[in-house]
């Protein structure tokens, strides 16, 4: 994809390459979720790209439907949008994009911050076998998180929990997939307007690069919804 020195140093975007991994979101029709994909091709304003599968179906696309393409580069986030122009199923399954414009950034912070429901069990973590038996129930939290980032979550509770405690965590990302477990530790906590509930920020501790990347895939997807809500 072309694009001026200018704008490729204005927005610092990466350029787009063969086998390149990316997501897709059709912004038109009954498609609404965004789907893995790869480049297959790429000239010009031309982009062939993978045709995303929903078990193994093409999912229903048609020509003039218009597509937000969004990848990740250096913890990163771009994004474009094209409009497909053909489909063909031999000898692969692709869509042929019109892409009249190269990525730009989707947002500026490396952890991107989404406002997510996702549903968590914090267990804090105790001294001693026989002082967590005696707090039995009272040291878990089931939630869900009002936000999520590749960095950590925010989540509301009816009470203070004192900057520095740590949390054993598991949270379920997706409910087709197994929970991930992980270590998080307060960093903030304030009262709502009112004081009824207390916002508690936590940040991630000793992710692994295979569990980190789950939780910026799923940032990433829910990042696109927010950009592109699904109509009534």
């Amino acid at each position: 994809m072309q694009q001026s020195s200018d704008s490729r140093h204005a927005m610092q975007a990466p350029s787009l390459q063969i086998n390149d991994l990316i997501q897709i979101r059709i912004l038109e029709g009954e498609v609404r979720d965004p789907y893995p994909s790869r480049i297959e091709d790429l000239t010009g304003d031309r982009m062939v790209i993978a045709w995303p599968t929903e078990k193994g179906t093409p999912l229903p696309v048609i020509a003039g439907q218009v597509v937000s393409v969004s990848f990740v580069h250096e913890g990163r986030y771009y994004g474009l949008e094209g409009t497909v122009r053909e489909l063909a199923l031999v000898p692969l399954p692709v869509l042929v994009l019109h892409v009249p414009e190269g990525p730009t950034r989707i947002e500026r912070r490396d952890n991107v911050r989404v406002s997510a429901p996702v549903p968590v069990e914090l267990t804090e973590r105790v001294v001693s076998l026989s002082e967590y038996k005696a707090q039995g129930e009272h040291n878990v939290i089931r939630t869900v998180t009002a936000n999520i980032s590749g960095g950590g979550f925010a989540i509301s509770h009816g009470s203070f929990v004192p900057i520095g405690t740590v949390f054993d965590v598991k949270m379920l990302l997706q409910e087709k997939e197994d929970p991930i477990s992980i270590v998080a530790k307060v960093v903030r906590c304030s009262e709502t307007p009112g004081g009824s509930q207390c916002q508690i920020g936590l940040a991630f501790s000793h992710l692994s690069e295979k569990v980190r990347s789950r939780i910026i895939r799923f940032v990433f997807a829910a990042q696109i919804s927010e950009m592109h809500p699904a109509g009534p």
